[in-house]
C-alpha cells in the first residue's frame, strides 16, 4: 500500500532535520581542522589575488601611457601643421613682396628707359617730366626692404643724379633757349647710370623668382 503524501513530507522533513543536525555535530567537532581549512583556503584566494592585482596595476599604466603617447603624437602633428601653415603664408608673403619689387622696378626701368629716349630726340619738356617721375619712383622704392644695401645705396644716389638731370634741362634747355643742344655727357651718363642699375636689380629679382618657383615644385613633388 503507496505511503500517503503527508507521511512523505514528514520523513523529508525528518531526515533533513537528522541531515542539518549531523552536519552542525561534525562541524563542532572539527571546529579546529574547519576554521584551518578556511583559513588556508582564505591564505591561498589571498595570495592568489596579488597577481591578478599586479597585472591590473600594470595594464592599467600601460593604457595611461598609451594614451598619453597618443595625446603627444597628436599635439606633434598639430604643432607640425601650425608650423607648415605659418611657414606657407609666410612664403606666400615673401613672394608677393618679390612680385611687387619686380613690378616696381620694371615700371622704374620703363621710366628710365623714356628718359633716355626723350632727351636724346630732344624733347626737353617731356623729358624733364619723365626725368622727375623717375627720380620720385626710385626714392619710392628706396625704402622697399627686400632691396639689397648696397642697391638701396646706389639707387638713392642715382634717383638724386636723375633729379639733377630734372633741373638741369629746366635751367640750360627750356628756359636758355638752347633747345637743339644735347645734353653734356655728365647729364647723359646719370641718365644710363639710373637705367643700367634697375636693369642689374631686375636680373637678380627674376633669377629670384625663378629659384623660388624651382624649389616651390620640388617641395611639392617631396610632398
Amino acid at each position: 500500500m503507496a505511503e500517503s503524501p503527508s507521511k512523505r513530507t514528514l520523513w523529508t522533513w525528518a531526515l533533513g532535520f537528522l541531515a542539518s543536525f549531523a552536519l552542525l555535530a561534525l562541524t563542532w567537532f572539527f571546529w579546529r581542522e574547519v576554521t584551518s581549512f578556511c583559513d588556508r583556503v582564505g591564505n591561498i584566494a589571498s595570495v592568489s589575488g596579488l597577481p591578478v592585482s599586479l597585472v591590473g596595476f600594470a595594464l592599467t599604466i600601460h593604457a595611461l601611457l598609451k594614451t598619453r603617447k597618443i595625446e603627444q603624437d597628436a599635439r606633434g602633428r598639430i604643432e607640425n601643421a601650425v608650423a607648415k601653415a605659418h611657414q606657407e603664408t609666410r612664403d606666400a608673403v615673401a613672394r608677393i613682396g618679390q612680385q611687387l619689387l619686380l613690378s616696381e622696378c620694371e615700371a622704374l626701368g620703363r621710366l628710365a628707359s623714356e628718359s633716355r629716349r626723350l632727351s636724346t630726340e630732344l624733347q626737353w619738356s617731356r623729358a624733364a617730366d619723365r626725368c622727375r617721375d623717375t627720380a620720385h619712383s626710385g626714392i619710392l622704392l628706396v625704402a622697399h626692404p627686400r632691396l639689397q644695401a648696397d642697391e638701396e645705396k646706389k639707387l638713392r644716389a642715382a634717383s638724386d643724379n636723375v633729379q639733377g638731370v630734372a633741373s638741369f634741362i629746366e635751367r640750360n634747355r627750356l628756359s636758355q633757349g638752347s633747345a637743339t643742344a644735347p645734353l653734356p655727357r655728365p647729364q647723359t651718363q646719370f641718365l644710363e647710370d639710373m637705367f643700367n642699375l634697375v636693369t642689374n636689380i631686375l636680373v637678380r629679382l627674376r633669377r629670384e623668382v625663378l629659384e623660388t618657383t624651382h624649389a616651390d615644385r620640388e617641395r611639392q613633388q617631396q610632398a
